[in-house]
């Protein structure tokens, strides 16, 4: 309750970065499994 109004300012903020991460593992993963292949 105390965190609703934190937590929605933050909302876009926090989607970006989890965008950002998806990416960034995705591309860390694919390369990984080449790497060991």
């Amino acid at each position: 309750m105390i965190m609703s109004g934190f937590g929605r300012r933050l909302t876009y903020k926090q989607l970006i970065v989890n965008i950002w991460l998806n990416i960034w593992f995705y591309f860390f993963n694919k390369n990984y499994i080449e790497y060991l292949s």
